[in-house]
């Protein structure tokens, strides 16, 4: 009975041991919706992105996002005149970390220029970043998680 045990306890310990990890990579990196900034013209060919109604002279769309081990639903308003992107607005699932994102909009875009905190949320904006109003919230509980990013193209 000894000897069953002790080849369990191996077999089960040599499978751990052996079996291969790998880590999901959630490391968001903006370059990656370049496509998709203000100013950039709108190609839909593909016919991915939905049209979600046209108000105030715009074009609201919705389009999924693949990257990785992710996917985003980006919200874009397009200038129907220009077929520019005009706004983007992205709601980020609970599991990014806020960390990591706010440090890259901090070295693309420098230092916010408000941020605001209150019960666990906080609000940071970029008033011009780059001709861009951009606004970043997130939230804590035991970690802290991006909930969405809003970038929107000023005219100066």
């Amino acid at each position: 009975m000894k000897i069953i045990y002790f080849s369990l306890y191996v077999f089960l310990f040599s499978s751990s041991i052996l079996a291969k990890v790998i880590k999901p990579n959630f490391a968001f990196n903006l370059e990656t919706l370049k496509n998709f900034y203000p100013g950039i013209q709108f190609q839909n060919q593909d016919k991915k992105a939905k049209l979600l109604g046209i108000k105030d002279g715009f074009n609201y769309y919705k389009q999924a996002f693949s990257h990785q081990q992710y996917q985003l639903d980006l919200l874009i308003t397009v200038n129907p005149a220009t077929k520019k992107i005009h706004q983007l607005e992205i709601h980020f699932p609970s599991y990014f970390l806020h960390d990591d994102l706010l440090a890259r909009l901090q070295k693309s875009y420098g230092k916010q220029n408000q941020f605001k905190n209150k019960d666990q949320h906080s609000v940071y904006i970029w008033k011009n970043a780059k001709q861009l109003r951009i606004i970043y919230e997130a939230g804590c509980s035991i970690t802290c998680f991006p909930i969405f990013l809003s970038m929107k193209k000023i005219n100066i």
